[in-house]
């Protein structure tokens, strides 16, 4: 087996104090994603829940959560399924130069208060807070240049393969 090589792409992002909360970085946004809504949670920098809401997954949706994540401070986005339901909310804050984090699912032992939109929202933003099961977006950047390579270089292996006879 060989070793992974150690780069930012192939590494959670760890120790973020700096990075994640960094000068000017008022406090941390969750957002649990979801096909046609998303649900945000904003908490101050000690952790405490400031404020809530629902969004349309549409580029005006996108721009009042910026908006409203701006009103109250500079914030940082910890975002669930920047891979599938979050990639456009994704792309939009990075183009609008805002930090922002994949985070992992909730654990089951962090469901203890149950499930819904809003405490996985709220789980996310504790994440981004605590910078643990943080890594880079998926679905942009160096990664997604290398996951278009990728694809590209074996779409011609394909087409020159003969159809599957079963």
């Amino acid at each position: 087996m060989r070793p992974v090589p150690d780069t930012a792409l192939s590494r959670p992002v760890d120790h973020l104090e700096e990075r994640r909360l960094g000068d000017g970085v008022d406090g941390g946004i969750g957002v649990d994603t979801h096909k046609d809504l998303h649900v945000a949670v904003a908490l101050d920098r000690r952790g405490a829940q400031l404020d809530s809401r629902e969004i349309a997954t549409t580029p005006a949706g996108y721009r009042s959560l910026l908006a409203w994540a701006e009103g109250l401070g500079v914030p940082a986005f910890a975002v669930e399924g920047t891979g599938s339901y979050g990639v456009g909310l994704v792309r939009f804050l990075e183009r609008a130069r805002v930090e922002v984090f994949e985070c992992e699912r909730p654990r089951r032992r962090e469901r203890r208060r149950g499930k819904s939109d809003l405490i996985d929202a709220a789980l996310a933003a504790q994440r981004l807070l605590s910078g643990e099961g943080l890594s880079l977006p998926r679905g942009g950047g160096r990664r997604e240049e290398l996951r278009l390579l990728c694809s590209n270089a074996a779409a011609p292996c394909r087409r020159a393969l003969p159809p599957s006879t079963s």
